[in-house]
């Protein structure tokens, strides 16, 4: 396991590794083959400058609300990462469901 993101995160890429490569192996990597290799193999993902960081992400239409930080990375970091960071508003926040 190595960190990234200047140490502040610590991504384990033999998790894509025994996910590929377990019981349902042959089912993930049907459908998410390409973004668990490139955990593994993109420079984008692995390097020995930066570790291992989170790549491929999506997060994209969420709301949110009473939180300082919605991602604690800027856009850039998080494009860096092939990740998408798009369209997460904060809104207004309710309360218990009756």
């Amino acid at each position: 396991m190595t960190t990234g993101n200047g140490g502040k995160c610590t991504c384990d890429p033999g998790a894509a590794y025994h996910v590929l490569h377990g019981p349902a192996g042959a089912e993930y990597s049907q459908k998410f083959g390409k973004e668990l290799n490139a955990v593994l193999t993109d420079p984008k993902c692995v390097n020995k400058k930066q570790g291992s960081l989170p790549c491929y992400s999506q997060v994209v239409d969420n709301n949110y609300c009473n939180v300082g930080k919605f991602i604690d990375a800027p856009l850039l970091k998080t494009l860096s990462w092939n990740a998408v960071v798009k369209n997460n508003k904060k809104v207004a926040c309710r309360g218990p469901p009756k």
